[in-house]
């Protein structure tokens, strides 16, 4: 009699199920190899190559940053503008690879947007978006501002997927800064607000499903700017983060007449290898206590232990549900 039954489609079934788990962590536990939370700080070193199709890059003067993994600070800066904020910023022309300006309207204007100041005022015409620039929400996030002036700086605060998972839950961000005595918080529609003894002002953006936190204006509470992002020492951070689980269940029914037999080797006789008359009667059960998974290549994937031996009927169908987490 064979140990293995097939399973059909209509014996699995799987459900997400999202959970929720809340993180608190200070500067010292940044950079723990279990943690990861990365700093950086971007600067716009060449703004008049902002359009251009290949912009120069030179490595051996580009300044760099970083608390663990080292970065150019110019490419974060080109990085955050290119994925978060070309939709928002506008120019009049911009640079070939040859170095010669062509209007843009000559190149499908792909760069006729308006510009967000950080006064709230608006330059520009407001045309429909070309770039798709992650928004946090569909009826508040229509205006983000970038800093585009020559040697203009933004802060980035990087948390690692393994602790954000699929997003960072929206009105949970909050990050203190006791060297400068400010408290940075999420509205949970896509804004930085920064609380201070100066109030409360819009400074920047955090893109929840990529657990990026951006600060783009460059004085904030009194005295920091971005620089305080990224060097200040006492600060602390918590946050909550969404993880979607896929709950497997495997649906394993015993019909009355199968496995009504044991596999366990101690009801073998060790001279005969066959086994003992005690356990060929009709009257014997076996228990149940262990369920094994198998791929079609019969290779044991999964072992579900049953919390107390379950005794076999030849009267009724057994059924047995094993239930598998994964992300």
């Amino acid at each position: 009699m064979s140990a293995y039954k097939t399973l059909s489609s209509k014996d699995i079934v799987v459900s997400p199920l999202t959970v929720e788990k809340s993180f608190t962590f200070f500067d010292s536990e940044f950079s723990a190899s279990s943690v990861g939370i990365d700093r950086f700080s971007g600067t716009n070193t060449n703004p008049n190559v902002y359009w251009q199709l290949s912009p120069t890059f030179n490595s051996s003067s580009d300044a760099q940053t970083g608390t663990i993994k080292k970065q150019y600070k110019s490419l974060v800066y080109r990085s955050a503008r290119q994925l978060y904020y070309s939709n928002f910023l506008t120019a009049s022309q911009f640079q070939t690879s040859d170095g010669s300006f062509i209007s843009e309207g000559s190149y499908g204007s792909p760069i006729a947007t308006a510009s967000f100041n950080e006064d709230g005022t608006i330059t520009g015409t407001i045309q429909s978006p070309i770039y798709f620039n992650y928004p946090q929400s569909f009826v508040f996030d229509t205006q983000r501002f970038f800093p585009t002036g020559s040697d203009q700086t933004i802060g980035v605060i990087s948390i690692p997927s393994r602790l954000y998972g699929d997003s960072i839950i929206p009105n949970s961000f909050i990050y203190n800064d006791n060297d400068d005595s400010f408290t940075l918080t999420d509205d949970g529609n896509g804004k930085i607000i920064c609380t201070s003894s100066a109030g409360n002002e819009i400074i920047g953006d955090i893109f929840y499903a990529h657990g990026l936190i951006i600060v783009t204006k460059q004085d904030f509470a009194s005295s920091s700017d971005t620089d305080n992002i990224v060097g200040n020492l006492d600060v602390s951070m918590s946050f909550s983060s969404s993880f979607t689980l896929y709950e497997t269940q495997y649906k394993c029914t015993l019909k009355e007449n199968e496995f009504n037999y044991s596999q366990n080797p101690t009801v073998l006789s060790g001279s005969s290898n066959s086994l003992y008359d005690i356990y060929t009667g009709s009257y014997f059960d076996p228990y149940v206590t262990t369920v094994g998974l198998y791929n079609d290549a019969r290779e044991l994937v999964a072992v579900g232990k049953l919390a107390q031996p379950l005794p076999r009927t030849r009267n009724t169908d057994t059924t047995i549900m094993v239930n598998i987490d994964k992300l």
